[in-house]
Parts: structure tokens; sequence; C-alpha cells
């Protein structure tokens, strides 16, 4: 399948974080059926969501959320919310967990481990509590110890 237009300028614009150039190229992304940008592949299948979330970049999140991208989509059998935790990106993690991202989910494939875990893990305590007001469970999944 061939890339939409100007899919050169939207990769560029998520991966820098350039809202202004986003908001010029999302002019051409449909408001419905816009698989075409949000499953765009920035190498290894990472989407356009999951990128500007694992930056930290709470401003394009919120633009392509308002275009109906997929906050459950995974990398690596990572998700959205579990990438922004991983980096403290606490002002992304609280517009997913307000767009309705899953605080409980673990990772799918070779690691159990949850978003709270992967705050953790990073000594992102602003984050940690994030996720234990959002009910993030304290247990660890089975198979983990």
């Amino acid at each position: 399948m061939d890339d939409p237009p100007l899919a050169p300028q939207f990769w560029w614009a998520v991966k820098n974080g350039n809202v202004g150039l986003l908001m010029l190229t999302t002019d051409q992304i449909p408001t419905t059926g816009n698989s075409a940008y949000s499953n765009l592949d920035c190498g290894g299948a990472m989407t356009p969501l999951f990128l500007a979330c694992s930056l930290g970049y709470a401003d394009i999140m919120h633009i392509l959320c308002g275009y109906g991208f997929d906050i459950d989509q995974r990398f690596d059998g990572e998700t959205i919310l579990q990438a922004a935790a991983a980096g403290g990106h606490l002002t992304v993690g609280d517009k997913l967990l307000t767009a309705g991202a899953h605080v409980n989910v673990p990772a799918a494939g070779s690691s159990d481990r949850t978003t709270l875990h992967a705050a953790a893990a990073g000594g992102h305590l602003a984050v940690v509590d994030l996720l234990l007001l959002a009910s993030a469970h304290l247990s660890l999944p089975a198979g983990s110890c």
C-alpha cells in the first residue's frame, strides 16, 4: 500500500513534536477511515501515536487522538500507556488515562510487566502516583517472580 499524501512531513512532525507542521499535514487526514495515517510505519511497525507518547509529546498525542487514533495500540507487546510511563511522561499518561487507556494491561510477549512496573522501574514516582490514583494493581502478574 502506498503512503498517504504528506506522509514524510506527517512523520517528521510527530517525531520532532512539531505541532505547527502536524496541523498542516492533518488537514489531509479524514476524520474517519484514517488508518493510512494511524498505521504509518516509522520502522519496526511503531505507529505515530505510539511514537508521540513514548517521546512525551502530549500536544501531538492530543491532536492524533482527536482524529481517532487507537490508544490501545501496542509496539513490541508494550501498550502506549506503558511506553509513556516507562519514559516518565506524566502529562501524556494522564491524558491517556483520561481518554480511556487501560492501566492494568500487562505487556504481551515475554514480559508480563504492567504500566505500574514500567513507571517504577524507571524511578518515575509522579507517574507511579498517577497510576495508583487510576487504580493500578499492586500485585505482580503470574509468572513474574
